[in-house]
């Protein structure tokens, strides 16, 4: 087993924290939904779009009563001619201020709170650097907001305009957003933890304009779970959660998904549904540390648990929890005597359309 390569943390504790959402690839359940604009119930007849979002497997179009096309990577890409869309993005905060600059004055009791009193506008750049480039500013008075809590402590905040439809083909659209003041989001102190005053790129996303089609017999339905899989501790220590591929090592780019390569291009190289994302990485104790994969290959995955901390006699109990969409099938628990050993918790496979966890339950110094 290769354990080369586990980097330097720096001094003691290096904060890390969730960037910005670009085009991330994880289906995280959602458990609250808490509307900050009024949004009207969910439509009975059926829907000519669905797009169902890629964090939480809500179904937007649903959600807002609305035959508009939502174009957000990597869960919709595609528009129909002659009918209005919404370009879609995403924010990332803590619930409360866990981290902030000593010298930070928020405006909003929450970090959310101070994104969305401080959010000014948003602008679309559409066909960037073509003769049909064409760019829409809106103010945030007249975006539709949402926030969902993602898990305990973690709150992902959406937002989109309308616009009326694009000509035939493929398009793309850089989005971008303006903010009257600085905002950091509660998570870290890293560069993507913050927003400076005034305007910032968020996103690129391309979108197909196609001819109009029948409307479906509903929404779209995965074939497959979604993976969800966490990971909490009892103590202040610095633990790190890993997914492995099987055509890698433990804590070594590409085919370890941890806190140094969090976002990993695996299995089809022209999509993300396949790809993993440490969503959380947590530096300060107790976790939660998440990982999610949409669409599992037919492959034998493994997850792992690194203590990171520095000096410290005192073991931690770390619990690793794994869902199968909103199905809890597996809980395991160990004590890791101190720093830099690691746990290989379980092997993870695909059987018929349903997620096994195999325990392995191996504790070694690395």
């Amino acid at each position: 087993m290769v354990r080369d390569g586990l980097g330097a943390k720096g001094g003691g504790i290096m904060r890390r924290s969730p960037s910005i959402i670009v085009g991330m690839v994880a289906a995280v359940i959602m458990t609250c939904l808490v509307t900050f604009m009024a949004v009207p119930g969910a439509a009975t007849e059926h829907r000519s779009n669905h797009c169902v979002d890629f964090f939480d497997g809500t179904d937007l179009n649903d959600l807002y009563d609305t035959n508009d096309a939502f174009v957000t990577p990597p869960s919709c890409d595609t528009a129909f001619a002659g009918s209005w869309w919404r370009p879609l993005a995403y924010w990332v905060t803590a619930t409360t201020y866990q981290i902030a600059p000593p010298d930070y004055e928020p405006i909003g009791a929450t970090p959310t709170l101070d994104f969305l009193a401080k959010l000014r506008s948003t602008r679309y750049v559409v066909d960037a650097g073509t003769s049909r480039e064409r760019s829409m500013e809106v103010e945030a008075s007249d975006l539709l907001i949402d926030t969902v809590t993602l898990f305990e402590g973690i709150e992902l905040t959406r937002f989109t305009p309308r616009f009326p439809s694009l000509p035939l083909g493929e398009h793309t659209v850089d989005m971008y957003l303006t903010m009257s003041a600085e905002h950091w989001n509660g998570l870290g102190l890293e560069p993507t933890d913050r927003l400076p005053a005034g305007e910032s790129f968020i996103q690129s996303a391309a979108v197909d304009v196609t001819e109009p089609q029948p409307d479906p017999q509903g929404p779209p339905h995965p074939t497959t779970p979604t993976l969800r899989v966490e990971l909490v501790w009892d103590t202040e220590a610095d633990l790190d959660l890993n997914l492995l591929h099987p055509n890698g090592d433990w804590n070594t780019s590409p085919w370890d998904c941890y806190w140094a390569n969090r976002s990993p291009n695996w299995g089809r190289l022209d999509s993300q549904i396949d790809d993993p994302l440490l969503v959380v990485d947590d530096t300060d104790g107790y976790g939660p540390e998440i990982i999610t994969l949409a669409q599992l290959e037919r492959v034998t995955y493994e997850i792992g648990v690194l203590d990171f901390s520095g000096d410290r006699g005192v073991p931690t109990t770390a619990t690793v929890r794994v869902w199968a969409d909103d199905e809890l099938i597996s809980e395991l628990t160990v004590e890791l005597p101190g720093p830099l050993y690691f746990w290989t918790v379980a092997a993870i496979s695909l059987q018929g359309h349903a997620i096994t966890v195999t325990p392995i339950g191996t504790i070694e110094h690395v």
